[in-house]
C-alpha cells in the first residue's frame, strides 16, 4: 500500500506540533523531558511516528488532570 502524502508515517517535530496544536518550542520541551516518542536519525534530525504520536495521545487522556506545561517542561532547576 503506498503512502499518502497528506498522511506520512513519519512526522517532523513541526508537523507533529501542528497535529497536536502546540508550539514547536512545547514539543521540543516534551522531547526533551522524555515524554513524545520519537526516533532520533543520526544527531540532529528528530522525526515521529505517527501511530506512536496517536496512541500518545490516546494514553494523555486516559490521565484524569493530566497537564502538560510550557517553557518548564523538561528543564532542570540548578541548587
Amino acid at each position: 500500500m503506498a503512502e499518502k502524502k497528506d498522511h506520512p508515517h513519519l512526522l517532523t517535530v513541526r508537523e507533529a506540533a501542528k497535529l497536536l496544536r502546540i508550539s514547536t518550542d512545547l514539543a521540543y520541551g516534551l522531547i526533551r523531558a522524555g515524554m513524545l516518542p520519537v526516533l532520533r536519525l543520526g544527531e540532529r534530525r528528530i522525526v515521529i511516528p505517527r501511530e506512536a504520536l496517536l496512541r500518545w495521545v490516546e494514553t494523555q487522556a486516559q490521565v484524569p488532570g493530566r497537564v502538560l506545561s510550557g517553557p518548564s517542561v523538561g528543564s532542570s532547576s540548578e541548587d
